[in-house]
C-alpha cells in the first residue's frame, strides 16, 4: 500500500484524479489545490509520492518540490504540468524524478504510479530494516553532475564556462579526457582540452561520465578496503551502459546508457558504508545455496539493488534510472507489460558479465544469470546470436549498426 498525495490548483483535474486514483488497488490518495495545503499532509502522513502542477497562485510546484526533497527525501516526486516549457523544465528538472506533460492519458499516468510504488515499496522496506542508517554516513557523490545540469540548461552558459567546472575536480577531468581519446570513438586525432573534450562528447555524455567518476573515486576508495574489485566494477558498468543504450530505441537510449553506468552504485555504497559487513555477506554467499542478494539482505537488511535504488532516488535522478537500479535482477517483476530501460539494463548487465570472463565472450551465450521468466519472455536463446553482436559492437569490435530494441 503506497499513499500519493496530488497537488493542482485546478478543480476539474484533482476531481478526475480522485475518481481514478480512489480506485486503484494497493493507492491511498490525497488531493489538495495548493502548497499550504499540501503541507500538513506531508507531516503528519507518510507521503510515498508526490505529484505536483507548476504553476499554482502564492507557492509553485517548485517550492514544493524543493521542500519535499529537503525534509522527506525518500518520496518520489513527480511533475504534471501543462506549462513545461523549457525554462519550467529547467526549473523543475534538478526537483523531480518524473516530468509528465499535461494532457496526460489516465494509463500513462497509472503506470507511472504503480513503478513509482514498486521502487517505493523497496525503499521503504530499506529504511525499515535499518539499512539507510549506514547509507547515510556516506559522503556526497553528485555534487558536480548536479551543477553542470544545472548550467547546462542555462543558454548564457557556454563550453569554456562548463570546462572550468569539470577542471575543479582533477580526478574527473583526467576521466573526461581519457574517455574523449579512448579507442572506442574511433578518432584520428588527440583530444588535449576540457572544452574540445565536451565538444566532441556532448554535454550529456560529460554529465555521465561526471556522475560515474564521482561514484567510483568518492565511494570506490571505499569499497576497495572491502576487497571490492573497483577497477573491474568500473569497466563492467562502462560496458553495460555501452550495451543498454543499443537494446532500446533511440529516445530511451540517453538513459538506458546512464541507468547501465550506475546499476551497480549499492554494491559500492554498501561496501563502502560497512567494509566487514561486506566482507562477512561475501563469506555467506560462498556457501552451498545461499545466493549473493541473501546474503546481502540478511547482513544490511536489504541487497545491492535496493540500496542502489535509495541512493539514486536521493540524489533526485530519474525515476527509470532508479527503477533500473532496483530491479536489475529481475525486472520480470515491475508492474507493466513493459521492460524498458529496467530490463535493457538487466539484459546489458549480464552480457556484460559473459564478456568480462578471463576466457572472453563465449561463442554461445549463457542465460544462466538472467531472470528465468525475463529470459523467455525475451526468447533469449533465439535471440542470442543478435545480442552477441551487439556486444561486440559495444566493445568497438565490430562495426555499429543499427539499435537492437528489446520486443
Amino acid at each position: 500500500m503506497i499513499q500519493v498525495l496530488v497537488v493542482d490548483d485546478e478543480p476539474l483535474v484533482l476531481r478526475s484524479l480522485s475518481a481514478r486514483i480512489r480506485r486503484e488497488p494497493g493507492i491511498i490518495g490525497y488531493f489538495v489545490g495548493s502548497v499550504q495545503e499540501a503541507l500538513p499532509i506531508l507531516e503528519n502522513e507518510v507521503i510515498d509520492v508526490v505529484l505536483t502542477d507548476m504553476r499554482m497562485p502564492e507557492r509553485d510546484g517548485c517550492s514544493l518540490l524543493r521542500e519535499v526533497r529537503g525534509r522527506w527525501p525518500d518520496a518520489v516526486r513527480m511533475v504534471m504540468s501543462g506549462h513545461l516549457d523549457r525554462q519550467a523544465s529547467f526549473e523543475a528538472g534538478p526537483l523531480a524524478h518524473l516530468l509528465l506533460s499535461k494532457p496526460c492519458t489516465w494509463e500513462s499516468l497509472q503506470d507511472q504510479l504503480h513503478r513509482a510504488a514498486a521502487v517505493r515499496t523497496l525503499i521503504r522496506e530499506a529504511t525499515t530494516d535499518g539499512a539507510l542508517e549506514r547509507l547515510e554516513a556516506l559522503p556526497a557523490v553528485n555534487t558536480l553532475h548536479a551543477r553542470l545540469g544545472e548550467l547546462a540548461q542555462d543558454p548564457r552558459v557556454g563550453l569554456a564556462q562548463l570546462a572550468d567546472v569539470v577542471a575543479e575536480d582533477p580526478a574527473i577531468a583526467a576521466r573526461v579526457l581519457q574517455v574523449a581519446n579512448s579507442a572506442w570513438l574511433g578518432l584520428n586525432r588527440q583530444v588535449a582540452s576540457l572544452r574540445d573534450a565536451l565538444a566532441m562528447l556532448g554535454t550529456d555524455l560529460v554529465r555521465k561520465i561526471t556522475l560515474s567518476a564521482e561514484l567510483f573515486e568518492k565511494l570506490g576508495r571505499r569499497a576497495v578496503k572491502a576487497g571490492v574489485n573497483v577497477g573491474a566494477v568500473q569497466q563492467r558498468s562502462l560496458l553495460t551502459s555501452r550495451i543498454a543504450s543499443r537494446l532500446v530505441d533511440r529516445e530511451a537510449a540517453p538513459v538506458a546508457s546512464t541507468a547501465g553506468l550506475l546499476h551497480e552504485a549499492g554494491t559500492l555504497a554498501l561496501a563502502a558504508a560497512d567494509p566487514d559487513g561486506w566482507r562477512h555477506s561475501r563469506h555467506l554467499a560462498r556457501q552451498p545455496g545461499v545466493l549473493a542478494l541473501e546474503a546481502e539482505r540478511e547482513v544490511f537488511g536489504c541487497n545491492h539493488a535496493t540500496a542502489g535504488a535509495l541512493l539514486l532516488n536521493r540524489w533526485g535522478l530519474p525515476l527509470p534510472i532508479v527503477e533500473a537500479a532496483a530491479f536489475h535482477h529481475g525486472p520480470i517483476r515491475l508492474p507493466s507489460d513493459g521492460y524498458g530501460v529496467a530490463g535493457a539494463v538487466h539484459l546489458a548487465s549480464h552480457l556484460a558479465a559473459c564478456a568480462s570472463r578471463p576466457s572472453g565472450l563465449p561463442a554461445t551465450l549463457p542465460s544462466k544469470g538472467l531472470d528465468p521468466a525475463f529470459a523467455d519472455a525475451i526468447n533469449f536463446v533465439g535471440e542470442a546470436p543478435r545480442l552477441r553482436r551487439v556486444v561486440l559492437e559495444a566493445m568497438g569490435i565490430e562495426r555499429p549498426g543499427p539499435a537492437h530494441p528489446l520486443s
